[in-house]
């Protein structure tokens, strides 16, 4: 098949698939039948990262990494920060080949990049369980903000990230909910979203 696409003209290939074995052994085949092939791959997991450019990619784009950084965007876009700072920063990590997210949590990247410019800020996630009272309703049916001051910045629903879910979005169970707040907003929030029976 990378034959009769004329792989040996091309200049760029992007693996898309999501197939880890096809997506290896492509890079694999590719790599050796064009020594200058530029090949980008994006993979679902993290282990898939240091083998992928073993095989030959010069790129890998993992997307849970990439959900890291979008989630974190919207932090800053939250606080006001300008859009040339936030994709400086974005690119930064990506360039480091996401050393800071393989080695740190959502939370503490806050921290690292906000370098005391956001003093009270946190970022946590909420997995929505089968006993989540919040299961089954709408973001506006729980109110998170107007109980507990936490917003809803983000929701994760089968590896698919929506920023600035709208009030209708129905939760449902293996959600991710990403929130922003203080921390005892958070802490509020998390209880109003997974504890069956809460105060």
């Amino acid at each position: 098949m990378l034959r009769h696409a004329r792989i040996d003209d091309a200049r760029v290939l992007v693996i898309a698939i999501s197939d880890p074995f096809s997506a290896r052994r492509t890079v694999q085949m590719a790599r050796g039948l064009n020594a200058q092939l530029h090949i980008v791959v994006r993979t679902r997991y993290l282990r898939e990262l240091d083998e992928l450019h073993e095989l030959g990619a010069d790129e890998v784009v993992p997307e849970e990494f990439e959900t890291s950084i979008e989630i974190f965007a919207l932090v800053l876009r939250t606080y006001r920060m300008p859009q040339d700072f936030i994709m400086q920063k974005a690119e930064q990590v990506r360039r480091e080949g996401y050393a800071l997210l393989r080695r740190t949590t959502i939370p503490e990247m806050a921290h690292h990049l906000r370098g005391g410019m956001f003093t009270d800020v946190e970022v946590e996630t909420c997995r929505i369980e089968p006993d989540s009272p919040a299961a089954g309703k709408t973001l506006a049916d729980i109110s998170v903000r107007p109980r507990t001051g936490a917003s809803v910045i983000s929701l994760t629903r089968g590896g698919a990230t929506q920023s600035n879910p709208p009030e209708k979005v129905r939760l449902e169970t293996g959600d991710v909910v990403v929130l922003l707040g203080t921390r005892p907003q958070i802490h509020r929030a998390i209880g109003l979203l997974s504890d069956p029976k809460p105060d």
